[in-house]
Order: C-alpha cells, then structure tokens, then sequence
C-alpha cells in the first residue's frame, strides 16, 4: 500500500508540467524534490525499522536473566545459568553437565523461563 503512494508521488514529480506563464521548467527544482523524496524513503524504508530492530534487540539482551532459555546465533540451545558482573558475557548450559561461555551479543533469541525465581 505504502508502494503505490510513493509511486503515485513520484510519478506526479516527473510529469509535472511548468507552473505558471514562462513555460520554462525548472530542472534544478525537480532534481532537489527528486532528491528530498529519495532521502525521505531511504529513511523511513531503511533506517527507522532499523533502529527499532537495534533497540529492541538491545533491550533483550540487557533483560537477560538465569534460568531463560536462548539459542545462539551458531543455532546452539541452551539455559543461562550465570551472567558476567560486567555483562559482557554468559554461561550458557547446552546439556546437563556441559557449559559454555558465550559473548552476550551471540546470543538470537531468547524464551523467558515460565517458572517464577
């Protein structure tokens, strides 16, 4: 839907006829728009979603907590059994015996455990 209006804008910039009786088009005028538009889109295309995906991501791995069941950016599955006082790092429990420290940032996702600590 967001398409067809950006390019129904875009057809209008580029048919729009001279304003106006001097008959002249401007074609310093249209580059700008041309290059306002395509800034525009680029920002709210690119880069919004992709500072919300950022933060959202951010925020996740700062929630981290013993006990939540994560997967690693490897597809390795595991519980965190123990975080890093600096946060920075985690112990990752991938069976039961084995454990494996990770980067915070390997971590992909996480399921937060339902059982109340």
């Amino acid at each position: 839907m967001h398409s067809t209006c950006l390019e129904s804008m875009i057809r209008g910039i580029l048919t729009a006829g001279p304003k106006g009786g001097s008959g002249q088009d401007n074609p310093m005028m249209t580059f700008f728009m041309m290059l306002l538009l395509i800034g525009f889109s680029f920002y709210f295309i690119i880069l919004r979603p992709q500072k919300k995906e950022q933060s959202e991501r951010k925020r996740l791995l700062g929630n981290l907590k013993k006990g939540d069941k994560i997967v690693t950016i490897g597809g390795l599955h595991g519980t965190v059994i123990e975080l890093d006082k600096l946060g920075d790092t985690v112990v990752v429990e991938v069976a039961k015996g084995v454990k494996i420290k990770f980067l915070r940032t390997a971590i992909s996702t996480v399921q937060v455990n339902s059982k109340s600590n």
